[in-house]
């Protein structure tokens, strides 16, 4: 292959690797955005559990007849 011709190889070649490489950027991108969607979900329910676990301790501290089952359940006396 002439010097001529391999330029214009290596050319192409950094053509199509550039497009590889912004494509690869992109989905960085996409699933940076999906990773901070879901760790924002896990914090919503993390503090929901918390909410509910201090709601659950209230509710049984406020009626000395309740009981919580094995199940997580309150059972009135």
């Amino acid at each position: 292959m002439g010097s001529e011709a391999t330029i214009r190889y290596l050319k192409a070649r950094l053509v199509v690797m550039e497009e590889e490489l912004s494509e690869a950027g992109k989905a960085s991108s996409e699933r940076e955005v999906k990773l901070k969607e879901i760790e924002l979900r896990n914090k919503q329910l993390e503090e929901d559990k918390v909410r509910a676990r201090a709601h659950t301790h209230t509710h049984t501290h406020t009626h000395p007849h309740t009981h919580t089952s094995t199940l997580g359940q309150s059972v009135f006396c």
